[in-house]
């Protein structure tokens, strides 16, 4: 009988004894974090000072397997950068942007058709998927919805491990580890200064371009 009378007491004085969990993401209905899917691992690059790289319109992009995929382009007037590549997300990670969709109005209504999950900022737009193999082609034309807020919570993408593979040599890479952690926007801002002062020729620079331009055109990395 008492626990008759405090229930309704529970229920509606705002105190919950249970959380429930928030509505999954629509667009990331079919992400389960034990459900792998082949990712595109690709870098494109111009720092509009002679150095660029064009690594993700080749036939056969290199892959990684994570249970998410991602497609990002930061959106500065001193350079271009856009990385695409794999993502593991924990339970807890899906739940924050589970819970961020859930109390943020997308920027338009719906369809229900969406299968990329799009967070667009002043310096940087990234969308996420995990339909199926290879959903962060750049070619692909898939549904998506539109976020104007912060869904996934300042998450570090790391695509300097893009510039670990692709541009071992460059001065980025020991520039970036003195500096210690900081957001990789910034590092990327220093290029052209640290380019400069080092001892990389433009000579090593074309080489570095052509080199790895051949490889993808013969398939090396595929």
């Amino acid at each position: 009988m008492f626990l008759q009378l405090l229930l309704p007491f529970l229920t509606f004085s705002g105190v919950s004894a249970i959380k429930k969990p928030s509505s999954p993401s629509a667009e990331l209905r079919d992400w389960k974090v034990d459900r792998m899917v082949d990712c595109i691992f690709c870098l494109d690059y111009d720092d509009y000072k002679g150095f660029a790289i064009a690594g993700c319109s080749v036939s056969k992009p290199m892959t990684c397997q994570g249970n998410a995929c991602y497609m990002r382009q930061h959106k500065k007037s001193n350079y271009f950068l856009y990385t695409t590549g794999c993502v593991n997300l924990t339970s807890e990670e899906f739940e924050s942007i589970n819970k961020a969709t859930a109390e943020e109005k997308p920027v338009a209504k719906k369809r229900g058709r969406e299968t990329q999950l799009c967070e667009v900022l002043k310096d940087h737009l990234t969308c996420v998927c995990s339909n199926k193999d290879r959903c962060n082609n750049i070619a692909n034309s898939d549904p998506f919805s539109e976020y104007s807020t912060d869904i996934f919570n300042h998450r570090n993408f790391d695509e300097l491990r893009h510039f670990r593979y692709f541009l071992p040599e460059d001065p980025l890479l020991d520039y970036a580890e003195e500096l210690g952690p900081m957001p990789h926007q910034n590092v990327y801002m220093m290029r052209t200064s640290v380019l400069s002062s080092s001892s990389l020729s433009p000579a090593t620079a074309v080489t570095l371009i052509l080199s790895f331009s051949f490889a993808h055109l013969f398939g090396v990395f595929s």
